[in-house]
């Protein structure tokens, strides 16, 4: 089976809890606890994410929120010493590709454009009424 090599960043209580048990879920606590005031509407976002992903692949029922993976180690910055870094070896069939640039437009609110010229639409259309970006619509 064809494999992909991944890695990811997680606190030292998901990690803990990996090597005790075999088994990490990030649940609502890691969310409130990255998030805060925003864990709500960052809970909303990641099932939906799940929910689209369980269009193209197999996803447990079990698991709620989607784990963020990266191709090269030096993509993850985390500001707590803590962090731990795991390689994963991951089997292709349960890796979904996504378009990260996509989804930070759309975790902060922002218009995620289909082309270049639809950008520059959207950019006309905020000056139209007045607003500099995405985020004073907000």
């Amino acid at each position: 089976m064809r494999t992909f090599t991944l890695w990811a960043c997680q606190s030292p209580r998901a990690f803990a809890q990996l090597m005790k048990t075999g088994v990490y879920r990030c649940g609502s606590e890691e969310l409130d606890a990255k998030y805060g005031i925003a864990a709500d509407y960052c809970r909303s976002m990641y099932r939906w994410f799940t929910a689209a992903a369980g269009k193209h692949m197999a996803v447990p029922e079990c698991c709620e929120y989607p784990l963020w993976l990266v191709p090269e180690r030096e993509r993850l910055q985390s500001s707590d010493p803590a962090t731990v870094y795991l390689r994963l070896d991951v089997p292709m069939d349960q890796v979904l590709r996504c378009n990260l640039s996509a989804w930070e437009y759309r975790m902060a609110c922002r218009y995620i454009p289909f082309s270049a010229e639809d950008d520059q639409a959207h950019i006309r259309e905020l000056a139209h009424w007045g607003a500099p970006d995405d985020a004073a619509i907000i």
